[in-house]
């Protein structure tokens, strides 16, 4: 098994690095895309389509914003992507993950997990964690697989999910789980769902709060204390959650962990 550790260059050339620059499409960081290729290889990977100014974004490569290390992995069985520094500005990151890990020590941007391009789905196995916030659209159309994330997440969390877990140790912004089929989202707190779609809150024993696999934090060069956070207080005895989305015929749930 292996590990990729992807560092950010503190600049990239182009201009592309600027506040006010394109998004980037990142969905080709992928470990079992990478398994067996060669790190040059890796590198060559395009990362943009289209025109930004003068910059043709189909001619940047993942060789331009980031520096590659390649070793064993640590955890047997797992081949691992870890991301260092803040790639707020790239999209689709895990959007094509069936397994491995993905662990982002920073921010990401929008659309972590999910369908990419004219894929029916988004992440369809394996994890990932992200140390930092997330953008929008976290988890579209998700199958399977568990997303992490230790700061906040940005509108349309979970839409159209189809299964699996994502856990959010902030806040949510608004549209959580709008469309949702099936899968889990695990929060602090119980966000307000419109009534309509979602259950009435229901306080009940959450007995599979004893049955979550805790994500690795050594990759996290200051581990990731918030995550740390929302796995104890969903360990605890008591949880909050509602169903939806009801106006799809939804049979997904909601849940937050209540204070011991």
């Amino acid at each position: 098994m292996t590990r990729w550790t992807l560092t950010r260059h503190v600049t990239s050339g182009g201009g592309l690095d600027r506040d006010d620059g394109p998004m980037m499409d990142a969905s080709c960081i992928d470990p079992a895309r990478f398994a067996g290729q060669s790190d040059d290889w890796i590198l060559s990977q395009p990362i943009g389509a289209g025109r930004s100014g003068e910059a043709r974004l189909d001619e940047v490569r993942l060789g331009d914003w980031f520096e590659l290390q390649t070793a064993a992995s640590d955890e047997p069985g797992l081949d691992t992507v870890v991301i260092r520094g803040d790639v707020g500005r790239f999209s689709h990151i895990g959007g094509n993950l069936a397994s491995g890990q993905i662990m982002v020590d920073g921010n990401v941007g929008d659309f972590l997990g999910s369908a990419v391009g004219g894929n029916r789905t988004g992440l369809s196995g394996g994890r990932i964690v992200v140390s930092g916030n997330a953008g929008s659209h976290v988890g579209h159309r998700m199958r399977r697989g568990e997303i992490w994330i230790g700061g906040d997440a940005g509108d349309f969390l979970a839409a159209h999910m189809v299964a699996g877990t994502i856990a959010v140790a902030g806040s949510a912004g608004p549209d959580l789980a709008i469309g949702m089929r099936r899968g889990t989202v695990l929060l602090s707190e119980m966000p307000e769902l419109p009534s309509g779609r979602f259950t009435a809150p229901i306080r009940s024993r959450y007995l599979f709060g004893s049955l979550i696999s805790v994500p690795e934090m050594s990759f996290f060069q200051q581990g990731c204390a918030s995550i740390d956070r929302l796995i104890h207080r969903l360990c605890g005895e008591w949880a909050i959650s509602r169903r939806g989305d009801r106006a799809v015929g939804g049979q997904g749930e909601v849940v937050s962990g209540i204070d011991r």
